[in-house]
C-alpha cells in the first residue's frame, strides 16, 4: 500500500499491482483481485463496468464486434499494427492477468467483458503479446 499510495508514476506502481492481484488471486479473493484490477484499469484510460455490464450490454457488445470481425479480412488482420501506447499495453497485461480470476469467479459476467475489452483494444490500437 505505501509504494502504490507514493509513487507519482504509474511505471512505479505497475509491480506492486501485478503482484497484490497474483497474491489476491491465490488466495481466492478473486472479486478483490477483479475489483483492484478494473480501478487500474480505469487510471490507463480503459473503461471497465465494475460490477459488470448487464447480459444485454455483453451480448450486444459482444455482437458489434462478431460484425466487425466477420468484416475483417485475413490479410487485414496481418497488417495490425503493434501496439505502441504504453497504457493500452500495460492495459492489455492487466487484462491478461485478470482472465483467470474473472473466469474463476462466481459471477462470469467479467469474463467475457474482459475478453471483449481485449479484442476492442487489440482491433483500436493494434497487436501486443496479450492479444495473441
Amino acid at each position: 500500500g505505501i509504494v502504490i499510495k507514493q509513487a507519482t508514476l504509474f511505471e512505479n506502481k505497475f509491480c506492486v499491482y501485478v503482484a497484490l492481484i497474483k497474491s489476491l488471486t491465490s488466495g481466492n479473493r478473486l472479486k478483490d483481485a477483479v475489483d483492484i484490477g478494473t480501478k487500474v484499469l480505469t487510471e490507463l484510460g480503459v473503461h471497465c463496468l465494475s460490477p459488470p455490464p448487464t447480459n444485454r450490454t455483453l451480448k450486444k457488445d459482444m455482437m458489434e464486434l462478431k460484425i466487425k470481425l466477420e468484416n475483417t479480412t485475413y490479410d487485414e488482420f496481418l497488417k495490425f499494427r503493434e501496439m505502441n501506447d504504453v497504457n493500452m499495453i500495460a492495459a492489455m497485461k492487466f487484462l491478461k492477468i485478470l482472465l483467470f480470476p474473472s473466469f474463476v469467479l462466481a459471477n462470469q459476467q467479467y469474463y467475457p467483458m474482459i475478453v471483449t475489452k481485449m479484442i476492442q483494444l487489440t482491433l483500436h490500437s493494434g497487436t501486443c503479446t496479450e492479444s495473441c
